[in-house]
């Protein structure tokens, strides 16, 4: 039977799929986050109901005891204060209700987490980068409607034009010359060349929104 903090750790690598490979927690290689209005409610109500469980299941320690009989109860103490942290945030604007650089960010590390580790073969890493640029559209694509009452401050918005001029390097010199570090079949090289180009155009779009929401 899984505990809640069991629970939590499923919920946290589950829902923050580029910070699961960085990690090294290789099940959501495919994946990226989704920040869409629905997908956020959904994981600010898995946030809650987390929060709700782990008190009764991992109790705060006393100060005579601190966290020496249970050491979960430190892991338990740390997961409470990270959803604290991530419910603020959602609360707010400076998480990605309001900040486009940490879309910006985010789509961009999702596909560098499987380029600069040799946690696995090259041809699995470039399957599951092509998995993850494929679906980079469908995730920018959401900025618009997730940030659309807010204003960008101008530093976020120049962080976030930075990042997709890094991006345009990324995905083209910079995915050549990752294919062409090691052996993978044709057809996968094709195809990460093709989602590149999409996710390229992609970025191309989130500048444009980023530039026409600047407050």
């Amino acid at each position: 039977m899984s505990t809640a903090l069991d629970r939590f750790f499923e919920h946290y690598y589950r829902r923050r799929p580029v910070n699961a490979t960085f990690t090294g927690v290789h099940g959501y290689d495919a994946a990226v986050p989704d920040w869409s209005l629905d997908g956020l409610a959904a994981q600010r109500d898995e946030m809650l109901a987390l929060h709700a469980n782990l008190t009764p299941a991992y109790p705060e320690p006393d100060a005579e005891h601190l966290y020496r009989d249970d050491p979960d109860l430190l892991d338990a103490e740390l997961a409470r204060a990270f959803l604290e942290i991530q419910l603020a945030e959602d609360g707010c604007m400076h998480g990605v209700r309001g900040n486009p650089a940490l879309w910006s960010g985010e789509a961009v590390f999702s596909v560098i987490a499987l380029m600069i580790r040799d946690f696995a073969p090259l041809a699995q890493r470039v399957d599951a980068a092509a998995a993850r640029l494929e679906a980079l559209p469908a995730f920018l694509a959401n900025v618009e409607a997730t940030t659309r009452d807010c204003g960008f401050p101008e530093s976020w918005t120049a962080r976030a034009l930075r990042d997709c001029q890094g991006a345009a390097l990324l995905l083209t010199g910079g995915i050549d010359r990752w294919l062409a570090s090691g052996d993978c079949a044709p057809a996968q090289a094709r195809r990460l060349r093709q989602a590149a180009n999409d996710g390229l155009r992609a970025f191309e779009q989130l500048a444009e929104a980023v530039r026409a929401h600047e407050s």
